[in-house]
């Protein structure tokens, strides 16, 4: 998936927008003669999947979708989705996107990258209820270099 490991990872955040990547993914098809495929989308690539066979039907086999189901095209609003989940579970589940939206998350965690990948790759994945998942915690977290402290007993 485009922006993971050494793929094309390009700096204008348009270029991430998921009709942009369904047609990077047609133009790579186009380029390998392959005219109709089983499309797999696994946990974010989900949605690219589900709209690369909304979009190309005609270039579809099949769909494959695991981790996440199929959600329709629809607004998100991200606004209501916090609050709707901080009223539900006691936290805003998905507060880490307002960090990873704003236009200096990318510099703080290149300059803080092992801080990052302790959080978001942690052996404890209850960590992400209180400092990944809520607003500001993944910025605070990154900001000050945190790490995660294991007792090897």
């Amino acid at each position: 998936m485009m922006g993971y490991g050494k793929t094309y990872s390009p700096l204008d955040k348009d270029e991430y927008k998921t009709k942009a990547m369904v047609e990077h993914l047609i133009a790579l098809l186009d380029h390998l003669s392959l005219d109709k495929v089983v499309v797999v989308g696994h946990d974010w690539g989900v949605r690219p999947a589900s709209r690369f066979v909304l979009y190309y039907p005609e270039r579809t086999w099949g769909l494959v979708l695991i981790s996440v189901g199929y959600r329709p095209p629809a607004k998100l609003d991200l606004e209501q989705a916090l609050v709707m989940s901080k009223k539900a579970i006691g936290y805003e589940m998905l507060g880490y996107w307002k960090f990873f939206d704003s236009d200096d998350a990318a510099t703080i965690m290149e300059n803080n990258a092992d801080s990052f990948i302790d959080l978001a790759f942690t052996s404890e994945p209850i960590q992400w209820k209180t400092d990944l998942a809520p607003l500001g915690k993944i910025r605070e977290w990154i900001e000050n270099g945190k790490k995660r402290i294991e007792l090897h007993i």
